[in-house]
């Protein structure tokens, strides 16, 4: 169910890029449809070119180098290119000159603004008010959407109960309520009612899971608020998923040990996200 809800959301955003950055008809298409033409691509489509799917570059502009990856379907995403007249270039390379037309997704880390720059979100968090980071979130989509940016990766709901940790300022602070009705205001602001429209933009709930920890000298020091409530630690996550239609999550970067990394990967399975 979680890979289905990927494809879905991953179909909408690149559906949504073409009528954001070209002058293709608009598109639009059920869920059964959705379903059907990502599972007719996926029988067409050789191991490379599944695996160019997964690959993201950051953007060098419209070099020879990323116009021939694109071409050989190299490329899923690109990130950090936002110049709208090279992701125009780039996305009809992509359109009109690979094997299966698979158009690119744009992404780029927009956390509190694009052009216009709101406080961070710790600072967001300080205001108690959701509605105002639904406003700015939804800025931001209208802003990094006009140059055909649209994934970004925000919001953060790590709970973070340990200064010492390097990201806290990305969050919304050290308690999980708070943190998630932020996080839901940021997605919806984000992603308004429908990632096919133009203005809209995907959101990518980060970290899963129990990245709020810390090294020091060498050895592993793990956040007392960590081992204290799992629950806690999801329940940002959890509120964003069911609130939002949102099903992206990306995975938190450990320095733990494998038996630990291993158990995230079950974690983010549906089996594990239920047991969670």
């Amino acid at each position: 169910m979680i890979i289905k809800k990927f494809r879905k959301i991953c179909g909408l955003v690149a559906i949504a890029g073409l009528s954001a950055i070209t002058t293709f008809p608009a598109m639009s298409a059920t869920d059964a449809e959705i379903e059907a033409n990502i599972d007719r691509l996926l029988s067409q489509m050789t191991l490379d070119e599944k695996v160019g799917q997964l690959n993201q570059l950051s953007g060098t502009g419209y070099s020879d180098g990323m116009i021939r990856d694109i071409r050989a379907g190299k490329i899923g995403s690109i990130l950090n290119e936002v110049d709208a007249e090279t992701v125009n270039k780039l996305q009809r390379e992509a359109m009109e000159h690979s094997r299966l037309r698979i158009p690119i997704i744009f992404s780029r880390d927009v956390i509190h603004g694009f052009k216009t720059i709101f406080p961070i979100p710790i600072g967001q968090a300080a205001t108690w008010r959701p509605e105002m980071v639904e406003q700015g979130s939804r800025i931001s989509a209208r802003e990094a959407s006009s140059v055909g940016v649209r994934w970004t990766f925000s919001p953060m709901v790590d709970i973070a109960r340990d200064a010492r940790w390097g990201r806290v300022a990305e969050g919304y602070g050290e308690d999980p309520y708070l943190t998630s009705v932020m996080g839901v205001a940021a997605v919806r602001g984000y992603q308004g009612d429908d990632l096919s429209q133009p203005g809209t933009m995907a959101a990518c709930t980060k970290h899963f899971c129990g990245y709020a920890i810390i090294t020091l000298h060498g050895c592993l020091v793990r956040s007392f608020a960590m081992f204290t409530s799992p629950r806690s630690r999801l329940a940002p996550r959890q509120v964003a998923l069911h609130s939002c239609a949102h099903s992206m999550i990306l995975m938190a970067f450990h320095p733990l040990p494998i038996s630990f990394s291993s158990a995230m990967c079950f974690a983010a399975s549906g089996v594990g996200m239920v047991w969670w």
